[in-house]
């Protein structure tokens, strides 16, 4: 199974390092155009002081891809990049900021996915 991780922020690439080494599941990371993901305490706490180069703070055998997401079909499980790439995916998971955002009440799939018990 295919994870489609939007967001590379901390939290993006902390879920993208726990579900790689689960062992069970291919992972892809996409991160804005033109950004690479990166973990804020490893830049501040290793890449600024010398101890780790910025390739070293990526998770190893995550694929990224440096793509904004612009839009999502949840029916056809696919999302669609700024460069017209689209990307296919089994599961999807959303961690593109440390705000909460509610989700507006007319997204496709949200109510079956609140009554399944996968969103809250």
């Amino acid at each position: 199974q295919k994870v489609l991780i939007l967001g590379a922020g901390a939290a993006g690439a902390a879920a993208a390092r726990v579900l790689h080494g689960s062992g069970t599941v291919s992972v892809t990371l996409v991160d804005r155009t033109g950004q690479a993901p990166y973990n804020r305490t490893l830049v501040n706490k290793g890449v600024a002081i010398g101890l780790l180069t910025p390739e070293q703070v990526v998770t190893p055998g995550v694929e990224v891809i440096s793509d904004t997401a612009v839009e999502v079909d949840p029916q056809g499980k696919t999302v669609r990049l700024a460069s017209g790439r689209i990307e296919p995916y089994d599961a999807l998971l959303l961690a593109t900021g440390s705000t909460p955002r509610l989700l507006p009440d007319t997204l496709p799939g949200l109510t079956a996915a609140t009554e399944a018990g996968r969103v809250t």
